[in-house]
């Protein structure tokens, strides 16, 4: 069978906006957006020698002097004050432009409108050919799925991985969904949610608008970097001590220290070739104690199959609903899932897009 392979474009031509940037540099360039993938369209262009004239945002957001030194203007008054059209490429910088970029383009205002798909340095980057040699996995996953949405889903990302291009997610993504409460996950009473690698709180927040904290067990958050574990403790510090468990440690498939690099991004790594270290253990190890794990969540991109082979004991005896962010992943997009079948076969696995954004692709596994 290649249904899987049948929606693969044959023949990508891939879009190599950077290429256009170098090429391009003494055009004027604005950004629109003004949040975390802003910060990092902002480093790819001063990477490469350009700098962006203005960042733009739209009614309704708060108004910063400046973002990263770049003076910040309200889109519509930007649009309306300028007096020569198609002066400026606009640089899209916010998930949901993804989806806005036709109605940008259509309008005509800006020389070129640019969407990059793969903004962030750490998101791994395939071709067709890595495509073609794992054909196997691939269409046993996709065959596996458990609806065509997420069927669809995948071979969007994909397409739009190994071309570049964020069209082919743009096009089947509908609206933006809530990560905790969509049509295939939603919280249920008396949660116990374990988030691995819970940054300064931002996800387990979220899920709480979703579960509100006195409908829930216990919240816990495992992170292994100083700076961001204060963070966690301070932006949780309203939700009951009884409800909470945070701790510093970072996760993997067995107990050991690891080479860290959090100086990059947002998004720590592990890197051998770092004077950091942090500690990790297993989950099984860490929540041996936690007898009623319900949700596990995991947004982080590192060593994400580690991670979970070292929760495999409590994913058979807890079964717990399964959240894993895919969109920054190669092997183990399909290495995962098949992993999560192969140890528990009863969970039904989905594929969900956040947003228009290809690295907003969520994996969702349900008993």
């Amino acid at each position: 069978m290649h249904e899987f392979m049948n929606k693969i474009v044959v023949k990508p031509k891939v879009i190599n906006p950077y290429k256009f940037i170098e090429e391009n540099r003494t055009d004027k360039y604005v950004l629109y957006g003004i949040g975390n993938l802003a910060e990092a369209v902002n480093k790819q262009f001063l990477d490469r020698g350009v700098k962006f004239e203005l960042a733009l945002v739209d009614d309704g957001y708060y108004i910063k002097e400046n973002f990263m030194g770049i003076p910040v203007q309200k889109f519509e008054e930007f649009t309306s004050n300028i007096k020569s059209q198609k002066k400026y490429n606009l640089v899209i910088g916010y998930a949901a432009g993804y989806r806005k970029m036709q109605v940008l383009i259509n309008e005509g205002f800006f020389r070129n409108v640019i969407c990059i798909a793969r903004p962030f340095e750490h998101h791994k980057t395939f071709d067709r050919k890595f495509v073609k040699k794992h054909e196997k996995q691939f269409e046993v996953l996709y065959q596996l799925l458990e609806d065509n949405e997420s069927r669809e889903n995948l071979c969007a990302f994909v397409n739009s991985r190994i071309t570049e291009n964020p069209q082919y997610v743009v096009d089947i993504s509908k609206k933006d969904i809530d990560e905790f409460c969509n049509d295939v996950y939603e919280p249920t009473y008396n949660e116990t949610f374990l988030d691995i690698g819970a940054y300064q709180g931002g996800s387990i927040q979220r899920f709480l608008k979703a579960a509100p904290a006195d409908s829930i067990n216990k919240v816990i958050g495992l992170e292994p970097e100083d700076n961001n574990f204060n963070k966690l403790c301070i932006n949780l510090s309203y939700i009951d001590e009884k409800k909470k468990r945070l701790e510093k440690i970072g996760c993997y498939d067995k107990k050991t220290r690891l080479g860290f690099n959090n100086s990059a991004d947002k998004c720590c790594r592990i890197d051998d070739n770092f004077s950091s270290f942090i500690d990790v253990d297993t989950i099984d190890n860490i929540c041996i104690d936690e007898k009623s794990i319900s949700t596990i969540y995991i947004g982080i991109s590192a060593a994400v199959l580690e991670i979970i082979k070292g929760s495999k004991n409590t994913i058979i005896a807890n079964k717990p609903r399964l959240i894993v962010n895919l969109g920054t992943m190669k092997e183990e997009l399909f290495l995962i899932p098949l992993y999560i079948k192969e140890i528990e076969p009863s969970y039904k696995l989905y594929f969900r897009f956040q947003s228009s954004m290809p690295s907003r692709l969520f994996l969702y596994a349900v008993p």
